[in-house]
């Protein structure tokens, strides 16, 4: 919504400045929203005082040794495959498995 928005204030700005405004004033409204629902979300996911101890991202899929060693640490025995060469994969993307994991 607000890159359409910022579009259309480019597009009318010099012609037509008050739809530029009009337009640029959603974007400020849309971009605070989107921040307060943000930090809303990050007041209720953040580890509180005392609570950081231990605390860490869970393992992605770049680093699958991380994951298996924290089954294991649990007393499951683990066994892996992985085929072909690992990739560096972007934060966004390198989230930990899921639904990928099958028991024999």
């Amino acid at each position: 919504m607000i890159v359409i928005q910022a579009g259309a204030a480019l597009d009318v700005f010099d012609p037509s400045p008050q739809p530029a405004r009009q337009a640029l004033g959603s974007i400020g409204a849309a971009g605070r929203q989107a921040l307060a629902e943000l930090r809303r979300v990050l007041a209720a996911v953040r580890p509180q005082p005392g609570e950081q101890d231990g605390w860490a991202p869970p393992p992605g899929l770049s680093g699958p040794g991380g994951l298996l060693d924290q089954v294991r640490a649990v007393g499951l025995t683990v066994t892996a495959r992985i085929d072909g060469a690992p990739a560096d994969l972007p934060a966004g993307l390198d989230w930990p498995p899921t639904g990928s994991c099958r028991r024999p």
